[in-house]
């Protein structure tokens, strides 16, 4: 697969972007390229789900969530509109903020990863099923949510986690970490002597994250 990509930075208001969405998507192209189109923020969302026949493309996006920088757009909005492709490495970002090959490199696959989690999980998937599909353990799986939290942005996994704790539970463990002044694992683990998985915790941490940081 081929792609071609239309940047058009800010040169375009909304009506001209729209018309030059309208007039790519008209174009025949082999299915052996993919048509991908960024415009400005501006416009992004206003063109979600009008043409059938070209993908959008953020023109940057920002890894550590709601509010880290100005004007670039955080991942889970991204995934929430479906946005699958954003572009990274602009000569003005390597000059003005130091972006190098090495960064952009591990910014794509981090991005990745993320945006993979926040999809799945938005969609409800079983936690050991999108560990499977990625080829990961489960450590490692809960690992990359407790960056994702931690980065600022919301995972909601009350649909797992209500399955694996009852009410009661659920009060219990809440309760404890509002009163820890460490909300250390580890002695959460000694605190409740056995009453639950090292893995367990971990998880109502995260749903406790996203729910405070609600």
């Amino acid at each position: 697969m081929k792609y071609i990509i239309f940047n058009w930075k800010s040169y375009l208001n909304g009506k001209e972007s729209f018309s030059l969405a309208k007039s790519l998507n008209k174009l025949k192209f082999s299915k052996k390229y993919k048509i991908i189109i960024s415009p400005s923020s501006y416009s992004l969302f206003a063109l979600k789900n009008n043409f059938k026949n070209i993908e959008l493309s953020s023109q940057n996006f920002d890894t550590l969530g709601s509010g880290g920088y100005t004007s670039f757009l955080p991942i889970e909005n991204l995934s929430n509109f479906s946005i699958k492709y954003s572009l990274i490495g602009h000569s003005e970002v390597r000059k003005y903020r130091n972006e190098n090959d090495l960064i952009v490199k591990s910014t794509g696959q981090n991005s990745s990863m993320k945006l993979f989690l926040i999809q799945n999980i938005d969609r409800k998937l079983p936690l050991d099923d999108i560990a499977s599909s990625k080829g990961i353990t489960m450590n490692k799986l809960i690992s990359e949510m407790e960056t994702i939290v931690l980065s600022g942005t919301k995972l909601n996994i009350d649909y797992w986690i209500d399955d694996v704790f009852d009410d009661d539970q659920l009060e219990e463990l809440n309760n404890y970490f509002l009163d820890s002044e460490s909300g250390s694992i580890k002695e959460a683990l000694d605190d409740f002597e056995g009453d639950y998985e090292e893995e367990e915790i971990r998880l109502f941490k995260i749903k406790f994250l996203t729910d405070i940081a609600n």
